[in-house]
């Protein structure tokens, strides 16, 4: 979900210990499509604030720039 998000290859996650509370033995699944929304939203938010100060220091729109292979470009 990061990787496609922000446009990067390498990607860290950090692992998540299941045996501690809050997770229960029938969790899992609700917890793994809970999670890959705020993954995404958190990666959207990542995405917003690597390139609204590019976009305003160059006068364009941020939909005119795209992350691709960890670099920023732009469309125009």
């Amino acid at each position: 979900i990061v990787q496609e998000t922000l446009g990067i290859e390498e990607v860290a996650v950090a692992p998540v210990d299941t045996d501690q509370p809050p997770a229960g033995p029938s969790c899992h699944g609700r917890h793994t499509w809970v999670s890959a929304g705020a993954v995404e939203r958190a990666a959207k938010m990542v995405r917003t604030q690597l390139l609204q100060p590019l976009a305003h220091q160059f006068g364009m729109s941020t939909e005119l720039l795209q992350i691709t292979d960890g670099k920023i470009t732009s469309y125009d």
